[in-house]
């Protein structure tokens, strides 16, 4: 999975005789290994004080299967 972002700031400050103007951007990318394959339609994302929470739904054939064991 691979999540990307671009993050821009820009603040201005005056004081007095001073004007100060600040420009902050930059982009950012990052891998994150998965351990099974998953569903890409059905990702979902949300961004909420700082913190970014994506949700994945596991691939049907990716899922642990049930086998019954017979005795005898």
């Amino acid at each position: 999975m691979r999540i990307a972002g671009e993050k821009r700031v820009e603040r201005e400050h005056r004081q007095g005789e001073y004007h100060v103007a600040e420009c902050a951007y930059g982009c950012f990318a990052r891998l994150v290994p998965l351990p099974a394959a998953v569903k890409a339609d059905s990702a979902q994302a949300r961004y909420r004080n700082g913190v970014l929470s994506v949700t994945l739904d596991k691939a049907e054939d990716s899922r642990r299967r049930r086998i019954e064991v017979q005795n005898g």
